[in-house]
């Protein structure tokens, strides 16, 4: 019976993973677009406040 149940936690602890897996894979599939707009616009920004940097500088 030990052997059974010492054999069962890993194999459900190892289902658990694969769907939190997925899940994560889901969730960056469905806002895959929102995320380039984010790293988009955040690049944006550090070319803004480093041109403005530049700018000051004389």
């Amino acid at each position: 019976m030990s052997n059974r149940r010492g054999q069962e936690l890993p194999f459900s602890t190892i289902i658990i993973f694969i769907l939190a897996i997925l899940v994560l894979v889901l969730i960056i599939i469905v806002y895959w677009e929102n995320i380039l707009k984010v790293i988009g616009y955040l690049k944006e920004l550090v070319k803004s406040s480093s041109g403005n940097i530049k700018n000051v500088k004389p």
